[in-house]
């Protein structure tokens, strides 16, 4: 009797609605990506406006970046930086499409973190809002609705 009581309390998900919900993440995810690549010049290599010994000198009075794991911090030259650019596009397509849904939003909110931690100065509130989305996403039933995971 408590059983059926809880059962009708928890609303079961809407698979398609997170499917959604995961390929709307994923797009705005590539777009920050894509947004990254063609500025990456100017904001990711050394010889740009924020060199990474300038960052990092900068981060340690400020104590929300102290201490952060950051892949984008390995290298300032520019094949490295397309190489790790490329290896994010890859993971955020592969959550877009739901390809091994579960180890692509991992990498993919790694990916994205470590992007808004390089740049510094160029994060607002809708980075925060997608970050948050993507942690969750690792949680979430993401790749049991139009995903390849699914058909698989």
């Amino acid at each position: 009797m408590f059983h059926q009581y809880l059962k009708c309390l928890i609303l079961p998900l809407e698979l398609s609605a997170l499917a959604y919900f995961r390929v709307a993440i994923g797009v705005l995810s590539l777009y920050n990506c894509l947004e990254a690549w063609y500025y990456y010049e100017e904001w990711l290599i050394d010889s740009g406006y924020l060199p990474r010994a300038e960052l990092l000198m900068a981060s340690n009075h400020n104590m929300l970046n102290k201490n952060v794991f950051n892949i984008y911090f390995c290298s300032g030259e520019k094949h490295i930086i397309n190489f790790l650019l490329i290896v994010q596009t890859m993971f955020t397509i592969s959550f877009i499409v739901g390809y091994r849904t579960k180890v692509a939003s991992l990498f993919t909110f790694l990916f994205d973190l470590a992007l808004k931690s390089r740049m510094y100065g160029l994060d607002y509130g809708a980075d925060f809002l997608r970050a948050n989305c993507l942690f969750w996403c690792m949680f979430l039933p993401i790749e049991k609705h139009w995903s390849l995971d699914s058909f698989i």
